[in-house]
């Protein structure tokens, strides 16, 4: 008889609960996101027919991705571009191209990437620019072909376009190091004497094009002016109340009767070309961009929410309706509303006060933390960083989100990660902020443990549905045996980031709970034959420092139960359920994911590409055709 397997790897790294600043840009960088570890994104899907041997991994979806930049035509409302990617993870990261006004979009051939900039102006139709790590693109027929013409192995991280001459392009330099300026449409660069700071946001109104305004980051000026073109500049920005001087986007109506500027301590606006300032409003940080849709504006802020002004800018509310997303980026407004790009996608509102939706169906860059399959029911399951949960009910083809009860969609973790051994209906997933159950398959979530801590793994017995263990990003691990009502906290664990929970067997067949260390400061695995309330330490590991994950063979078949272990230094394997370890030859480095479940067969995930052994690690063949030098995280 024929078998059937289907393999689903998780392409990315991520976790870490530190909050960073990207010094190529200055933007903060969310919780939860190791810079170090950051890589690419999509969930890969491979059919593998024993008969026919392993054909290629693909991706498709779910939707979402680091939104760095939107871009409406300024002659087609329809025509809106988005900009995607993070300098770290230097082979993930596109534009993508939207002729519905941002509700569906494609894959343009930039691509593979990240791109951070996006510019155009209403005298050059079919005409844009976009920026990435490795120089500027131009486009002249609406995105459908582009070239690179200058700045190789530059990272332009925002650019603005003149409104009267598209030949006149604002580009920001990473690492704080300004701006130049192009007068012949990106062929040849500049210095304007703007040689430090970040460039943040470039507004120029319609009435008198010669002005220019460029918010800036990380410099003693927030807020620079020009009134020829760009060629020469001088500092109009507020007096800062305090050490921070950054503004993060910056608006003026096109007849520029008042400039408005979302800065670190808040909303500022002047009516005197900024002579003075009034603070506004003190919801304050970095954020996406000022848009202004139907005579209102809108501003999303970093760790806030979406702001709206229906009197331009005086004063401010939050729409509680935009969404539970932290960490907006971009913004433009469409035919079809006001589109805010976050680490996540893209929302879509259609007025003050309204209910926004997800807008962001086709971006195919969301950057996958977990996933789960459960064949009885056939759903896969993935959570992704900042664009939510997502269930297919056709191998990964379509998507549909299940956040309903979610008040966080930073997913990490899903349990079970499959039915093999289960026999219950309850799901846990790990979030940023809590651990959430559902009893429903996803369509409500409630909360259940750690509320406000950033959960990275949940494991659910295999029959009782009312007991379950979660572990914070710095511990603690703790096991309910009532649903979530009570908790024990367990001990004989160290300090260790990151901690990964995993069931099997100890030598009388008992439950044996195993736990493992992503960044630990211990040198090993630990296991526990009480539930999880207290764990011994394992042998054999020592002088490894990263134990990503575990994966356990039960017995079956006829075959002794084995007990895997990744690390900084290849795989190691236990023969006695868990307490003596020892490494397997010809399998080094870095692993972060492996699959033992399968029989004698393992998959292993590293930071090149997926590798298989067919006789329980004994020896390795690489399975990376359409993945190759990927970090595999996942594989189910």
């Amino acid at each position: 008889m024929n078998k059937k397997i289907i393999n689903f790897v998780l392409v990315l790294l991520i976790a870490t609960a530190l909050t960073a600043v990207q010094t190529e840009t200055g933007n903060p960088v969310p919780s939860g996101v190791n810079l170090e570890l950051m890589h690419s994104a999509e969930t890969y899907i491979a059919d593998y027919y024993t008969q026919k041997g392993l054909e290629e991994w693909t991706g498709q979806g779910p939707w979402g991705g680091i939104v760095r930049e939107i871009l409406t035509d300024p002659n087609d409302g329809d025509l809106v571009f988005a900009a995607c990617g993070l300098g770290m993870a230097s082979e993930t990261g596109s534009v993508w191209k939207s002729t519905d006004g941002g509700v569906t979009w494609n894959a343009t051939e930039l691509s593979g990437k990240p791109f951070y900039g996006l510019a155009a102006a209403a005298d050059q139709a079919g005409v844009f620019y976009a920026s990435a790590k490795n120089g500027f693109y131009k486009t002249t027929d609406y995105g459908e072909t582009w070239d690179m013409i200058s700045m190789a192995g530059s990272f332009l991280i925002k650019l603005g376009a003149n409104v009267e001459d598209g030949n006149i392009i604002l580009g920001g330099l990473t690492s704080s190091n300004g701006f130049k300026r192009s007068t012949d449409g990106g062929e040849t660069w500049d210095d304007v004497g703007v040689t430090a700071g970040f460039l943040k946001d470039v507004a120029n109104p319609a009435s008198e094009p010669n002005i220019m305004y460029a918010a800036m980051g990380d410099t003693n000026a927030s807020l620079l002016k020009s009134t020829d073109y760009g060629a020469n500049w001088e500092p109009i920005g507020p007096v800062p109340l305090g050490e921070d001087n950054s503004a993060y986007t910056v608006y003026v109506p096109d007849d520029n009767s008042f400039i408005v500027i979302m800065h670190d301590d808040g909303i500022y606006k002047s009516t005197d070309g900024g002579s003075s300032w009034n603070l506004q409003d003190t919801a304050s940080g970095s954020g996406g961009d000022l848009v202004e849709y139907n005579g209102n504006l809108y501003c999303g802020i970093w760790g806030h929410g979406v702001y709206e002004s229906t009197d331009n800018g005086d004063t401010w509310t939050v729409n509680p309706n935009a969404g539970v997303m932290n960490y907006w980026q971009a913004g433009a407004a469409s035919n079809q509303g006001v589109l805010m790009g976050y680490w996540g996608g893209i929302n879509r509102g259609s007025g003050t006060g309204q209910t926004w939706e997800f807008s962001d169906e086709g971006i195919n860059a969301a950057f996958v933390n977990a996933l789960a399959y459960y064949s009885d029911r056939g759903e896969l399951w993935a959570g992704t960083q900042g664009s939510g949960l997502f269930c297919s009910t056709d191998g990964g083809q379509t998507w549909t989100r299940k956040i309903n009860g979610l008040e966080n969609i930073w997913i990490y973790d899903i349990a079970p990660q499959d039915h093999i051994n289960h026999e219950i209906d309850r799901m846990v997933v790990s979030t940023e902020s809590g651990a959430y159950l559902s009893d429903n398959f996803g369509d409500v979530w409630s909360l259940t443990a750690l509320d406000g801590t950033t959960v990275t793994d949940a494991t659910i017995d295999w029959t009782d549905s009312d007991k379950f263990w979660v572990a914070g990003v710095m511990g603690p691990v703790q096991v309910t045996i009532d649903g979530g009502s009570t908790w024990t906290e367990a001990t004989g664990l160290p300090f260790g980031l990151y901690p990964k929970l995993t069931l099997g067997e100890n030598g009388s067949g008992n439950q044996r709970v195993f736990c493992c260390y992503e960044n630990g400061y211990g040198t090993s695995a630990y296991y526990s034959d009480d539930g999880g309330a207290n764990f011994n330490t394992a042998t054999g590991m020592e002088g490894t420092t990263y134990h990503p994950m575990m994966s356990v063979r039960l017995p079956q078949d006829g075959m002794e139960q084995l007990v895997y272990c990744t690390t900084d230094q290849g795989i190691y394997k236990s023969e006695d359920n868990g307490e003596t370890f020892t490494a397997l030859s010809g399998i080094t480095g870095l692993f972060w994911s492996i699959n033992a479940s399968l029989g004698t067969d393992i998959y292993a995930g590293s930071g090149s590409g997926v590798y298989h052994s067919p006789d329980n690690g004994n020896t390795w063949e690489e399975m990376n055709a359409g993945i190759e030098n990927n970090t595999i995280y996942r594989v189910l």
